[in-house]
């Protein structure tokens, strides 16, 4: 993870090895019919996602230096998301893939 200007966690405040990720991306099903997210809860803009992580997230100070963070992006929003994760202090390596 890169440096950050971020307070140091104390030494009784746990830290995370693995981040999950699922940031309200601005994605909005097309047509009359609402049936995405927005359904469910707001949405927001990729800048607004990184400036809540960077600037008002306790999760950024208590991430163990190396972490892992895993992250749900959709096709449409993949740029967004190597963008969150670079922001935030990640790098990609490769992604995951689930079991049946």
């Amino acid at each position: 993870m890169k440096q950050m200007d971020l307070i140091a966690p104390s030494i009784d405040m746990p830290q995370y090895q693995v981040v999950l990720m699922d940031p309200p991306w601005n994605e909005r099903g097309g047509g009359k019919s609402t049936r995405g997210a927005q359904r469910h809860y707001p949405l927001m803009k990729t800048s607004d996602i990184i400036k809540t992580l960077k600037d008002d997230c306790e999760l950024l100070r208590r991430m163990k230096d190396d972490a892992l963070c895993y992250m749900w992006v959709t096709n449409n929003f993949l740029a967004d998301g190597l963008a969150v994760m670079e922001a935030i202090g990640f790098r990609y390596i490769t992604f995951g893939v689930v079991r049946n």
